[in-house]
Parts: C-alpha cells; structure tokens; sequence
C-alpha cells in the first residue's frame, strides 16, 4: 500500500502540460457502516466513528508504511500515523516494509510506544539492509509507554505487558516466522497467536521484481509454502487452518501487502495486455491468489463486502505520479477463513461470503473490510 499521507486530488491544474493530462480514475464509496469495524487495510482513516453503535471489537489494521524511520524525521508523516491511531484506536496494527534494521529497533520501538502507546514484535531483514521487514504492535499498558528499555523476548511473547484485549481474547503470543528459501532472511512474516480463537498472519509478500526475476518463487516458493504452512485444509474444513490444519486449529487472518492486484477491479487499466508482464498483475500471480482463496475456504474481506467497488487502491506508483489521478492497484488485504464471516450470512461464491457454517462454534466474525485512505477524507 502507499504510504503517502497527503490527500489525493481529484482535478488538474489549470497550468499542467498536455503531455500530463490523464483521465481520473473515480474511486467508490464503500458504504459507513453502522458499527464498528474489525479489519482495515491501507494507508490511514478515511471516516467518522461517531455515529456507530456501541460494539465491542477486535480492530486491525495494516499498513505498507515504507520505511517508518523516516516518520521520525517528517512532521506530516508522524501527523499521519498519530491521527490513524488515535481516530481509528486500532487493538492490532500491522506494518510491512519497515526496512528496518536489527540495529534500529529499540530506538524505533521506544519512538512508537512514546507517540502512539504502541510496542510488539519487529522481523527485520538480515539478507539487505533497508528492505522489507514486518511488524505487529498492539496497545502498552499506561505505566509501560515511558518505559527506557524495550520488552525483552521472553516478555513478549507472555503478553503480561499488554492491555487486556476486546472481545474476551487471551493475550496473544508473538512470533516471527523465517519464511521459505531465498526469502528466509528478509523479515516477511510476524504472527499473534490468540489462544484458541483466531491467529493473525501479518505478510509482506515478495515483488516478482523488475524483469519478473522472481516470479518463479514467488509461485512455486513462497505461494505453495504459504499455503502449505498455514492453509492446509480444504475448502469445506469446519475448523481453521491456523496451524496446519488438525481439528483444533483456530481460525486465521493473513493480512498485509500481498503483492497481487487479483481482480480486474483491483487495478485501474486492466485492459491493458502490458499489464500481464508488471509484477503483481502477471496471469500467474492473479490465478495462484484466486486459486489460494478457492482451495483453501478462504475469502478476501473487502471483496466479499464490498464486491461491486471500483477505484479503491492502496498502492500508486509514486514515479509515473498517479496518486493524484487514482490510478492505483488493490495489492493491501485482509484473508480471513470463511468460518470467520458473520454466522448468519450466506455465500455468493463469485464475492466469497460462506454459507452459515455449522461446523464452527466460535464467537468470532468478521464485522467489515475497508480501505481507509486520506484522499476520502472530507
């Protein structure tokens, strides 16, 4: 996702060179909900919470922030991430991208729980420096924000620091995952167990990069290790496939960028065949997601709740300056199992909604998916 923080225009200049002019790409509402919501994806908050019912949540949030040292040293980036925070008051934030190193993390993480009351798990890459990186943070305790030591290991993963969490939940165990192959040293996977009720997956998928140089193991590496490591039922299973598929695996939501713009109303110029040869946009990388959802009972959030909207991205490309013009790809998502979509919905299986499962008895479910971005503000 983007991690621009500046309201997108939706009108040209009066003075722009014809060469720049390009049609806007009108991004949909997706509908305010009227109550609060579970899982958002993007770059920041996009609505008013004021007018929602009462309801108790479990609130996550991802964002592909883009190098987060540089929040420190911008005024307006630092602004961004306050304001998410504070009008959004996630329980769960995940971060990809990071780019952190080993080194930089007690300075980051004692940054993040003085300006947001934050603090978690940090994977950082050890095969690059400045590259990838993920992280999970969940709300300190009052007594820990001004804490000068950051939480060891051990402390961590009891959870005891942590604020109780909505919903009846146990404190969730954090852990970081080394991932397959090449990928291995690159800091792509955090997770939070939560007990028996729900594991949370926070991603950040390889690019197939210039030239599709890594296509191949995205495909056959890192898709068919994913799926193998995490999804392994099948699409009728009752229970979650949390871990590794045995009958009391809890329920799971993978979430991130996940590099893959899956339906043509994911990004702005599908028709374009050049498209086909752009990481994220390739046929293999489109079918392997689809295929990924189908085989493995999963649903993309914000499709199954909002199937007919267009214009909703989370990424633009900086250098073609398409932001201003909404000329984006949809590559930001929550996953849930299909267990995890309210009890009393039934399934269209062209949007992914699952039919009443009856083989599930948790108390969990999916309220609502959004993007949330500042060019909707207002």
């Amino acid at each position: 996702s983007s991690s621009s923080s500046s309201s997108s225009s939706s009108a040209a200049s009066s003075t722009r060179n014809r060469k720049d002019e390009r049609s806007t790409i009108v991004r949909d509402e997706t509908p305010t909900p009227q109550r609060l919501l579970q899982y958002h994806s993007s770059s920041s908050s996009s609505y008013d919470n004021s007018h929602q019912e009462e309801k108790e949540v479990l609130k996550i949030i991802s964002w592909n922030v883009a190098g987060l040292r540089s929040f420190f040293n911008k005024p307006e980036k630092l602004r961004a991430l306050k304001s998410l925070v504070q009008d959004e008051r996630p329980d769960v934030l995940c971060l990809q991208e990071t780019k952190l190193q080993e080194i930089h993390v007690q300075d980051v993480a004692l940054k993040m729980k003085k300006e947001i009351g934050m603090e978690g798990i940090w994977s950082c890459s050890k095969a690059r420096k400045g590259y990838s990186g993920t992280a999970i943070l969940l709300p300190s305790t009052a007594d820990r924000i001004a804490s000068e030591t950051v939480l060891g290991a051990a402390e961590l993963q009891s959870g005891e620091h942590l604020e109780k969490l909505p919903l009846g939940l146990n404190r969730p165990i954090l852990s970081e995952e080394l991932g397959p192959g090449e990928a291995e040293g690159e800091g792509r996977i955090v997770t939070a167990q939560f007990g028996s009720e729900l594991k949370l997956v926070n991603v950040y998928v390889p690019n197939a990069g210039d030239g599709l140089k890594r296509l191949d193991f995205r495909i056959n590496g890192w898709e068919s290790w994913i799926r193998n490591s995490y999804m392994k039922r099948d699409k009728n299973s009752t229970t979650g496939s949390g871990d590794g598929g045995s009958g009391e695996s809890p329920p799971m939501v993978l979430c991130g960028d996940l590099n893959v713009a899956h339906l043509d109303k994911d990004f702005f110029c599908p028709e374009n065949k050049d498209y086909e040869k752009l990481p994220g946009t390739t046929p293999q990388e489109r079918e392997t997601f689809g295929r990924l959802l189908s085989e493995r009972g999963m649903v993309d959030t914000f499709r199954a709740f909002h199937p007919n909207a267009s214009g909703v991205y989370s990424y633009w490309s900086q250098r073609a300056r398409n932001r201003q013009w909404n000329r984006g790809l949809r590559l930001d998502y929550f996953v849930a199992d299909k267990v995890l979509m309210e009890a009393d919905s039934h399934s269209n299986d062209d949007n992914g909604r699952s039919e009443k499962d009856e083989g599930y008895r948790g108390s969990l479910f999916v309220l609502d998916s959004r993007v949330l971005d500042t060019s909707t503000i207002g």
